[in-house]
């Protein structure tokens, strides 16, 4: 799956979860200072994806990444870095695969 599928995919589902046009979930937006994506969104987004995309999403996996970073997970990540951590998860569940 090609990463401009999974970005919109991701953006339809947190224009749903955050009550947001979709015009106003971009790649550079952050998911709680922009988005207002909140720890108990956060985990419906997480499901919603999972369901998505059939695979699980290594949840505490990418909010460790991202505090190994120095960074709130829900604070400072962007889409675009919640997208491409799919899209890395993607790859490795097909590769894994084969």
């Amino acid at each position: 799956m090609e990463q401009p599928h999974i970005f919109q995919a991701l953006c339809g589902i947190l224009a749903e979860l955050c009550g947001l046009p979709l015009d106003d979930v971009r790649a550079e937006s952050h998911l709680l200072l922009d988005l207002g994506l909140t720890s108990l969104k956060f985990i419906d987004l997480t499901l919603a994806l999972e369901k998505k995309f059939g695979f699980e999403f290594p949840l505490q996996d990418w909010v460790d990444a991202q505090q190994e970073r120095g960074d709130d997970a829900f604070r400072v990540a962007s889409l675009l870095q919640m997208c491409e951590c799919l899209s890395d998860v993607h790859n490795g569940v097909q590769e894994s695969s084969v």
